[in-house]
């Protein structure tokens, strides 16, 4: 009687191969990975991508076996259908809390569906617009806070040149203003584009300026007598710039001309 015992249990076996792999195979029919566009998001603006959403079956989803399975038994591990994903992703890029009565919770003996459920997409959208909202008050406080020092810092007032004996010429201007810090000034001859003078400076109070452009740094190889535009600039650097290249945040210009004879 033993072989026939062996033999009942092999056939058992067999069975129940068979009805788990039916099971399997009908789970992987069902499951449609390529109705999923999960990988295919960036090809979508938000429209598009909801009346993709909208044309979706709303039977074919993820199970275990085709996303983060834990035990390989048909819809265990995380699950969910592709539908629900969708709008999912479509709230991830805009809050719309009227889009999750459309997301619904697969749910099975093993499986669980809670990530991709209505109550799941609700405090996703609680999240995301919270978090906007604060970004938009930061932005609005430090736009204000911007304004209101760049109201306050120190500009140039009129240029006026002054010929020395020697050839040279003399240029003073008067700043004002009450934000204190780091400051460039820029004197460019502008039809040559050609940089007269660079100079860094501390200002805390108004106070009169003033700079020596000697006639062989203006003249150079240009035949005279001679006009040259010159452009004179006073260039706010906000604290933690250091004087890069862009970092500038407000600047004032004074233009005038030099004639040398």
């Amino acid at each position: 009687m033993q072989p026939a015992v062996g033999i009942a249990s092999v056939g058992l076996q067999f069975a129940l191969c068979a009805v788990v792999c039916g099971a399997w195979a009908s789970a992987r029919a069902v499951d449609g990975s390529s109705a999923d566009p999960a990988n295919q998001y960036h090809r979508y603006s938000n429209a598009e991508l909801e009346a993709v959403c909208d044309q979706m079956r709303p039977d074919t989803y993820a199970s275990g076996l085709t996303d983060s399975a834990w035990i390989s038994v048909p819809g265990a591990g995380r699950t969910y259908f592709h539908k629900s994903a969708c709008y999912l992703e479509l709230v991830r890029r805009t809050g719309r809390a009227d889009l999750c009565p459309k997301v619904i919770e697969r749910r099975t003996l093993l499986g669980n569906g809670a990530a991709h459920s209505p109550r799941a997409c609700t405090e996703l959208a609680q999240q995301i617009n919270a978090h906007r909202a604060q970004g938009d008050r930061d932005t609005q406080a430090h736009r204000q806070a911007y304004l209101a020092v760049m109201q306050d810092v120190f500009k140039l007032g009129a240029v006026v040149a002054t010929d020395l004996p020697s050839g040279a010429w003399q240029l003073r201007a008067d700043v004002d203003g009450k934000t204190a810090g780091n400051y460039r000034v820029e004197i460019d001859l502008v039809r040559e584009g050609r940089r007269l003078v660079t100079q860094s400076l501390a200002l805390s109070q108004p106070q009169t300026l003033q700079w020596t452009l000697e006639r062989p740094s203006v003249v150079a190889l240009s035949p005279v007598p001679n006009i040259f535009a010159v452009v004179v600039r006073l260039i706010y650097l906000p604290p933690g710039a250091g004087g890069a290249p862009g970092s500038e945040a407000y600047s004032t210009s004074r233009n005038l001309t030099l004639s040398a004879q």
